[in-house]
């Protein structure tokens, strides 16, 4: 798979050159990279209608399976947990001694639900943020408190990002599977930037009093959008088409077809999937060195090509943004510095001290 990138990302970018037989530049379909995917994940595999968020996660645990550095425990350093890894904590309270059982989990993406919602009811990616976040009760008797060894009807669970990946994917599932399979198809409004702080565990844990003045801080938890997917049409019948930016310009893709968008028009859409990038990086290890923060230049993205067997229309892989550690500060010698500066005096006495030369 990562061949297959690195071969598909070479296409890409290599200017293709016109022909009195073909005006404008052929579109670019990664066949070979659909046939990799299929042949290591056979259930995506075939002509069938697949869903574009299981395709991408398939397409990054191949990824991760033959990159470098990859592992099976939580510090894996591979390029997809370096870019898309963030940690998941999970809480739950004893509703008798108020006990709390912390678990934290990796995590890839982020879904949010969207079933159970009224139509006609205002839905923004915040509210459904919030509703991941809140507090639910737990069945009665399904959950035995690990202090007080009780099962208890009055325990809560809550969900909270503990550590915020430096790409992140956010899915709406759209599509239901009970007795008969549907499709959601509700308007969320989503925003061009996006702030994941009241989401996270160091803000969901503390007093709301305080929670205000913690806020206005979170520079590092601010991210950006850089491409949405949508799907339109229905469960069996859809296809897929989405935004992406490419150096400060929208572009919208939908298979061969390359239009320019505006921000709005991408916001106006409705969305199946959310890509959004930290607008700052944190290099630091510890708190006081935490000020390393540089801007993320937005990955360029890829046009999609026909890729309906595995993805119901085409949907877009997007580049993966690698952190680039920031060059640090030259160091200067005062010894050296005042060497020139007794270098600079002598010059310009010298100067001073030559005659004019006449014309």
């Amino acid at each position: 798979m990562c061949c297959e990138l690195d071969q598909m990302f070479s296409s890409v970018f290599t200017p293709s050159i016109a022909s009195p037989d073909l005006p404008t530049a052929a579109a670019f379909g990664p066949l070979s990279l659909l046939r990799t995917t299929w042949e290591s994940t056979t259930d995506i595999a075939g002509y069938a209608q697949q869903d574009a968020h299981e395709f991408f996660i398939a397409v990054l645990n191949q990824l991760h399976s033959c990159s470098v550095g990859s592992s099976n425990g939580a510090a894996c350093t591979c390029v997809v947990h370096q870019v898309f890894a963030g940690q998941l904590q999970s809480e739950v309270k004893c509703g008798k001694c108020g006990h709390v059982n912390p678990t934290t989990d990796p995590m890839l993406d982020i879904s949010l639900e969207l079933k159970d919602i009224q139509n006609g009811q205002k839905t923004t990616l915040a509210s459904c943020l919030r509703r991941f976040t809140e507090q639910e009760k737990l069945p009665p008797k399904a959950y035995v408190c690990s202090n007080c060894q009780n099962s208890t009807s009055e325990a809560t669970k809550q969900l909270s990002i503990k550590k915020l990946p430096p790409v992140l994917c956010i899915q709406l599932k759209r599509f239901e599977h009970k007795s008969s399979a549907t499709k959601i198809d509700i308007p969320v409004q989503f925003p061009g930037i996006l702030n994941m702080s009241p989401y996270t565990t160091a803000t969901i844990g503390m007093q709301r009093d305080e929670i205000r003045s913690r806020l206005d801080s979170t520079a590092i938890s601010e991210y950006e959008l850089f491409a949405v997917i949508n799907h339109e049409g229905q469960l069996n019948t859809g296809h897929y088409t989405n935004f992406a930016k490419s150096q400060s310009e929208w572009y919208r893709f939908d298979d061969e077809k390359v239009t320019h968008a505006t921000l709005r028009e991408c916001l106006n859409s409705v969305p199946y999937m959310c890509f959004y990038v930290k607008r700052q990086l944190e290099y630091g290890i510890t708190p006081a060195q935490s000020t390393a923060l540089i801007p993320v230049p937005i990955p360029l993205p890829l046009a999609p090509s026909r890729m309906e067997p595995a993805t119901a229309g085409g949907s877009t892989v997007t580049p993966l943004p690698v952190p680039v550690a920031p060059i640090p500060a030259p160091t200067v010698n005062p010894s050296m510095m005042k060497a020139l500066a007794m270098d600079d005096e002598d010059a310009t006495s010298s100067r001073d001290s030559s005659p004019t030369s006449e014309q």
